[in-house]
């Protein structure tokens, strides 16, 4: 009798039936008939589906403030650089207004009297050094 403990050939017919029972109450094709289970995945699929809706215009609406906080700040940006650009621009016109002044124009035709000019005044010197004139051929006159 102690040998037969583990020996699983010999269970009964009505346990090996049972199991074939409880399996069969497994299945799903058996859940898809019931009212209850198709109203519960049908709900299912509305919450999932109105979620991934939801996280779509989510992201559509962060991509959309993303691009206008990016425009708004490159916007402030340029407008920034004008100024500063606007300002130097203006100071070099004062500068250049005084240069003429002071400028005849036998000194302005002769390139060392020029040269030599300009170093005498280290204000004019530091004020247009920065200064590159060319041409549309990309030829360089001064520097």
């Amino acid at each position: 009798m102690d040998f037969d403990l583990f020996d699983v050939a010999g269970l009964p017919s009505t346990e090996s039936a049972r199991w074939r029972v409880r399996l069969a109450h497994l299945h799903p094709g058996r859940w898809l008939q019931t009212l209850k289970f198709r109203v519960a995945a049908v709900a299912l699929c509305a919450l999932f589906g109105g979620m991934a809706l939801i996280a779509w215009n989510m992201g559509r609406e962060a991509e959309r403030h993303t691009v206008e906080r990016a425009r708004l700040t490159e916007q402030v940006d340029s407008e920034r650089t004008a100024a500063i650009m606007e300002r130097r621009v203006a100071q070099l016109q004062r500068a250049l207004l005084l240069v003429g002044e002071q400028l005849d124009a036998a000194t302005l035709h002769e390139p060392r009297r020029l040269q030599a000019f300009l170093e005498n005044r280290p204000i004019f010197r530091a004020m247009f050094a920065v200064i590159t004139v060319a041409a549309p051929m990309a030829r360089r006159y001064c520097q």
